[in-house]
């Protein structure tokens, strides 16, 4: 029987709109076995491997922790560490990720 209770919660608080702003956001993420093609999940979480080279992106349950702060109107930091076990197996994997944002 296929268990289709599957979800995704964030919480983000404060928009980066100007200079000197920071803000912070929280993700959980719990992605059940086969519920979604490999082809179109989340990368960015986690990086188990699949036999013919795609990403192995479901099976799992984690959290992120996301910090960002405004350089100026169009360019932003933000540093991204996750947190990820498999629900099946005894997969995991912790990651950080540090991003450059400009827009234009």
């Amino acid at each position: 029987m296929m268990k289709r209770t599957d979800m995704s919660y964030r919480s983000w608080l404060a928009p980066l709109m100007s200079r000197g702003i920071g803000c912070w956001g929280f993700y959980h993420s719990r992605i059940g076995a086969l519920a979604v093609n490999a082809s179109f999940t989340q990368v960015d979480w986690l990086r188990f491997g699949g036999s013919n080279g795609q990403t192995d992106s479901s099976d799992f349950k984690g959290h992120e922790l996301r910090v960002a702060r405004a350089i100026s109107e169009s360019l932003n930091l933000t540093a991204r560490y996750f947190a990820v076990d498999a629900l099946s197996g005894v997969r995991g994997s912790n990651r950080f990720r540090l991003d450059l944002n400009w827009a234009f």
